[in-house]
């Protein structure tokens, strides 16, 4: 069905009602108007008072900018005019006017104000009777609105258009309403709803092609019987033309030859003899006499015959148009009642509509407040995470790039700087975790996770090993896996950063850490177990502690696995460890704050228009 977009957006171009393209040029003593012209006539009209002038001639300037494509200027001269109408209380050139100003702003692109304009005009044509051209405004705004993917509103402008198309019996634009809906419905996923007036728009497309066909040759018969009518006249004249010329042609010859045979036979003749030639003379004049009026009955009869032949064609033609007008009239006959069909069809469509809009005032009703309470759980989540921009007090080229599928998250960061109580010396601990599932249960368990942390840490539980383990059995307690069927968990990576020794002390969860020394990245795997979990509830786990020393420059990179697993690209693959290392090592010499826009801006592209899969979590720190 995407055929139909071509014809949606032609059908709408046509059915502008109020586009000054073709506006009628002006001429002041034998010279057209400029731009400049019209300006200051109507700057000159605007002094004397005169509004309804002065909004004629910004309008004339106004249009050949647009028709130039100085959008702008042709916005700034429209809208003067336009308050020049509305001063007034014009309101048939406040519609007009405003509906040259959707049509800009949709050549612009800018499409939210498209639609105010479009909504202003069609305020006004409802009080109108022109259903025409609020049908035409409907459909400009309805086109907007699909550009704003407000498909809803869209629809309902359309529904309006096709109910007074209906009032019409306009089968054209019925035709067309039925097309454009199939696509938006289309557009807002209603598959049902975009068959079935994908099916009605192809109903209407064959009945018309059926129509126009039948019109088609209709005429054709009718001009072909009309050039038989003219051809047997024409003939008809001519035979008898012919004929009474032969004829005359014909008697002169023989009246000559008589006379000039009589002239000589006078000469030589005797009384008696005149007397006989002059009674032969006289019957064959009688006797030619009898030929011309045989003649006659023959032309008569001709031209009788003629009459009668153009009578038997005029009244086959009669009889073909009088079954031509009855088909048709069979035709229009079923296109009502199909018609009544649709509308009974339409009003069985709206009862249930009224029903789903109930069903969908409540189900909004309910997700609002969802959504309200999940925004509130935002509130919360943040507020137990510390501030990003905290790391940079303990680590000074450091970034986070922390980016929730949803509102909240099951990925969450964890740092602290802890003290030694005996010594004083300090250590700055680190932690990404990535919490079994998304949304509001990931954020659970991600509140559950950093409230543990803060106990195990308060306990002066540092090694990152023994973090982990405590931190496994913490969750295991928390959530009685041992007697429920509760198989939540973490992966994780655990860092314990002693500055003065140089020392980073690392252990992981099923996640890696990747460091880059010496321009060489070097990747730390974490242990195949879990944080928590059903099957290792019976179980004391034990984690491997990892020591690196950064005794020389050292960027460090913690992360979970949604940056990546997540899918896009031109072949919508999955962006693998291999393309996440290039980035560190094409960017890890950068400042921390271009490498966390390099990261962001990265994923993000590759994402494109497509959904985000899983929460993503990236912390950057140099050593």
């Amino acid at each position: 069905m995407h055929f139909l977009r071509f014809f949606s957006i032609f059908f709408v171009l046509l059915a502008c009602s109020h586009l000054v393209f073709g506006q009628t040029e002006e001429y002041a003593n034998g010279k057209k108007l400029t731009i400049e012209d019209y300006l200051a006539l109507a700057t000159k009209k605007e002094q004397e008072g005169l509004a309804r002038d002065a909004s004629h001639y910004l309008n004339q300037a106004a249009t050949i900018y647009w028709e130039q494509k100085n959008y702008d200027k042709a916005i700034q001269h429209f809208e003067k005019s336009l308050q020049l109408n509305e001063s007034i209380g014009n309101e048939q050139g406040v519609s007009g006017i405003s509906s040259n100003l959707g049509m800009i702003y949709a050549d612009r692109q800018e499409y939210g104000k498209a639609a105010l304009y479009f909504d202003k005009v069609i305020d006004f044509r409802k009080k109108g009777k022109d259903k025409v051209s609020l049908i035409a405004c409907y459909i400009n705004a309805s086109v907007v609105l699909n550009n704003l993917k407000d498909f809803t509103k869209a629809a309902q402008y359309l529904e309006e258009s096709l109910r007074l198309a209906k009032e019409t019996n306009n089968a054209d634009q019925m035709k067309s309403c039925y097309g454009m809906l199939s696509e938006t419905y289309e557009k807002a996923g209603l598959a049902d709803k975009a068959k079935e007036n994908f099916e009605m728009y192809r109903t209407f497309h064959e009945m018309i092609q059926r129509d126009k066909e039948m019109v088609y040759r209709q005429s054709a018969e009718e001009a072909k019987l009309r050039t038989l009518l003219v051809e047997a006249e024409k003939r008809n004249k001519e035979l008898a033309l012919f004929s009474a010329k032969a004829e005359i042609k014909e008697q002169a010859k023989t009246l000559n030859a008589f006379d000039s045979a009589n002239n000589a036979l006078t000469a030589s003749m005797t009384k008696q003899e005149l007397a006989l030639f002059a009674m032969r003379k006289e019957a064959r004049v009688k006797e030619l006499e009898l030929e011309q009026h045989q003649d006659k009955i023959r032309r008569d009869a001709i031209i009788r015959y003629g009459l009668v032949g153009i009578l038997v064609f005029l009244s086959g033609l009669a009889l073909f148009i009088y079954r031509s007008y009855r088909e048709k009239r069979k035709t229009n006959w079923q296109l009502k009642r199909q018609n009544r069909e649709i509308t009974e069809q339409q009003q069985i469509i709206l009862a249930q509509k009224d029903d789903l809009e109930k069903a969908f005032e409540e189900i909004a009703d309910k997700n609002h407040n969802i959504t309200a309470s999940i925004n509130y759980a935002q509130r919360i989540q943040t507020a137990v995470l510390r501030d990003k921009t905290t790391l940079q007090q303990l680590i000074p080229d450091s970034f986070i790039l922390f980016k929730p599928r949803d509102i909240v998250s099951g990925d969450f960061y964890w740092f602290h700087e802890w003290k030694n109580p005996n010594t004083g010396a300090s250590k700055i601990l680190l932690a990404v975790v990535d919490c079994t599932g998304h949304g509001v249960p990931g954020a659970f368990m991600s509140m559950i996770g950093s409230n543990l942390l803060n106990q195990i840490v308060g306990a002066n539980i540092t090694s990152p090993e023994k973090v982990l383990a405590a931190l496994h059995e913490g969750i295991s307690s928390s959530l009685r896996q041992k007697d429920t069927e509760n198989q939540d968990g973490m992966d994780m990576v655990f860092c314990s950063i002693d500055k003065q020794q140089k020392i980073l002390e690392t252990a992981g969860a099923k996640n890696q850490l990747y460091y880059i020394q010496n321009n060489e990245l070097v990747e730390i795997k974490g242990d195949k177990n879990a944080i928590g979990g059903k099957t290792q509830a019976d179980a004391s786990i034990e984690f491997t502690n990892n020591v690196v020393y950064i005794s020389q420059p050292t960027m460090l990179y913690l992360f979970s696995d949604g940056y990546q697993d997540q899918f896009g690209g031109e072949n919508n693959k999955k962006f693998m460890t291999k393309n996440m290392k290039t980035m560190f090592l094409e960017m890890y010499q950068k400042p921390a704050t271009e490498q966390l826009t390099i990261a962001d801006q990265t994923i993000t592209d590759w994402i494109g228009n497509r959904h985000q899969i899983d929460d993503i979590l990236v912390m950057g720190a140099r050593l």
